[in-house]
């Protein structure tokens, strides 16, 4: 009705300025009084400003308007109103106080208007005080019982709240929504069966009603009354075999007596009914995974609940990802990551579930469905330099050695940060080295070193390809060892300065590197090579045959 009185105000005051136009035609004493004038032209202006927003140029005119009209309560009001659309409470409650003192007779909207304001401002007592005033004016209006419930609920008098609730639906009759807020203000004031006996009142008054009978039940096991709790749920099968809320509720018990055949069967039942929520049996599935790994029974509930959980809600999205999450940690990878699929068709604009997917992805090191993963995803956030760094290294991994230079090429177009830069750069470099192309590698991590001389990685595989290729291999050195200062710990890069060392014939010293690297890296084949390459030059044949042998029986 509030937003219906603006409008007409507004209506009135394009009626006013319509009626301007013919002004010389109206007979003398139709003419409002000049005081009468003014004032409707500064309502009628706020009310315009109010409408369009301008909240400061609206109070301004209102209180203009005030000036040619003292008494006007409907001006207060809308000062009020302005008022709290602006934030400003304080002031907002003094004018909305103004009003109500101002106008003589009940008005719902002022006081309504109060009450409101007292309640945003956390005035909860006052805010009540108004609701009981207007109750004495306004009997039969149902909300206001429950408003005033709400601010004794709000102010943690529950024994009051009680009342008012009670009265409500002694006078309007029972329903749901009352009853259950009786319910939970009894179990705040430590008297459970007060709200239990009102949810029988519900049952008696809508016996076919399941959703009641369901709750009573599990009020009445929430305390302690467990036969009487499973006699209802039974009466409830009885009437509605398969009913998933019954049947959660039993699941429950029967957990909690230590009787895993009738928990399952339960909660199978209430997996398959699609009224039971998903998030209630997402909850289920989390308490698997403590044993997951390590009990079979559990590994066998799992994953039958979460093929149930995609089979009822097969358009939910968190549905597969549950399942998803299940085969990955029964060890079924490629079931895995079809459910990681689903769950992306279904919201490929959720970038966390992409992740997820390419995380799976790589661990286990699969670089055909990292790329092809990687790609679909490029079709939803063209803009993620991360999915160009993926998607290239992928590609570059399965030799598309094209494919990578054409997507990590796009990724520089849209990459921000150096190290996505660096990453891409890096993808081509290799790329470029692997079909041979070697100069144009050269020139791409002369580029990344640009953007980053401090690039540990750059430095070591930019050191190992000219090596590879004999080729500057002073400047080589320089950047190996770079490198290994940068990052010390690296037993990859300790080998490539013996590699190094070994193109420029200084044997004895690469064997130092090389041995080192290889201790630490035994089952590296690349690593035991250039090893052994430096212990024949040495003529250590013996030592270097004896470590063949060794690797050989190793990898046998």
């Amino acid at each position: 009705m509030k937003n219906v009185f603006r409008s007409l105000l507004i209506f009135g005051m394009l009626s006013i300025l319509f009626s301007c136009g013919s002004r010389k035609n109206t007979p003398a004493s139709d003419i409002t009084s000049g005081k009468e004038k003014d004032f409707k032209d500064k309502y009628f202006s706020a009310a315009k400003h109010k409408v369009l927003g301008e909240y400061d140029k609206a109070v301004a005119d209102f209180l203009d308007a005030l000036k040619h009209k003292p008494e006007s309560h409907e001006t207060m009001y809308e000062i009020a109103s302005t008022k709290a659309m602006m934030g400003n409470f304080h002031d907002a409650i003094y004018w909305a106080e103004k009003a109500l003192k101002t106008n003589k007779t009940y008005n719902y909207w002022y006081s309504k208007q109060l009450a409101d304001l007292y309640n945003q401002s956390g005035d909860f007592l006052k805010s009540a005080a108004v609701y009981e005033n207007m109750l004495k004016n306004d009997e039969n209006r149902e909300e206001l019982y429950i408003e005033l419930g709400n601010q004794y609920i709000n102010m943690g008098d529950f024994k009051s709240a009680t009342t008012w609730f009670e009265k409500y639906l002694d006078k309007f009759g029972l329903e749901p929504e009352g009853a259950n807020v009786l319910v939970r203000l009894y179990a705040e004031l430590g008297k459970p069966e007060k709200g239990i006996e009102w949810v029988e009142k519900l049952v008696a008054q809508y016996p076919d009603e399941i959703e009641h009978k369901v709750l009573l039940a599990d009020l009445l096991l929430e305390n302690n009354q467990i036969e009487k709790g499973k006699e209802i749920l039974y009466s409830i099968l009885s009437l509605k075999p398969n009913n998933g809320f019954a049947a959660k509720s039993l699941a429950s018990i029967y957990k909690k007596e230590g009787k895993p055949d009738s928990n399952q069967y339960y909660l199978q039942m209430a997996f398959n009914d699609y009224e039971v929520s998903v998030d209630w049996k997402l909850f289920v599935v989390s308490g698997f995974f403590p044993q997951i790994k390590t009990d079979e029974k559990t590994q066998k509930l799992a994953l039958q609940l979460t093929q149930s959980l995609v089979d009822v809600h097969n358009t939910n999205d968190k549905a597969y990802l549950a399942q998803g999450d299940v085969f990955h940690a029964v060890g079924q990878i490629e079931n895995a990551r079809k459910s990681l699929q689903k769950a992306t068709s279904i919201n490929p604009a959720d970038i966390e579930f992409w992740r997820k997917l390419l995380s799976l992805d790589d661990e286990a090191k699969n670089n055909e469905w990292l790329a092809e993963d990687s790609e679909n995803a490029l079709e939803y956030f063209p803009n993620q330099a991360f999915l160009y760094i993926v998607n290239s290294f992928a590609n570059y991994k399965i030799k598309n050695y094209e494919k990578a230079i054409e997507t990590a090429q796009s990724g520089l177009e849209i990459a921000i940060l150096k190290n996505d830069k660096t990453d891409l750069l890096a993808t081509i470099a290799d790329s470029y080295y692997d079909q041979k192309k070697f100069s144009d590698c050269f020139a791409t991590y002369d580029e990344i070193l640009e953007i980053n001389p401090n690039d540990h990685l750059a430095l070591n595989n930019y050191a190992y390809y000219l090596s590879e290729q004999n080729e500057r291999l002073d400047k080589a050195l320089e950047m190996i060892e770079k490198a290994i200062k940068l990052s010390p710990s690296r037993p990859t890069y300790v080998d490539t300065k013996g590699w190094v060392l070994f193109q420029m014939q200084k044997y004895s010293e690469a064997e130092v590197a090389l041995k080192l690297a290889f201790e630490q890296l035994k089952q590296d084949e690349e690593v035991k090579n250039h090893y052994v390459a430096c212990l024949r030059k040495l003529n250590k044949n013996a030592e270097a045959d004896s470590i063949e042998a060794s690797y050989q029986k190793q990898t046998n």
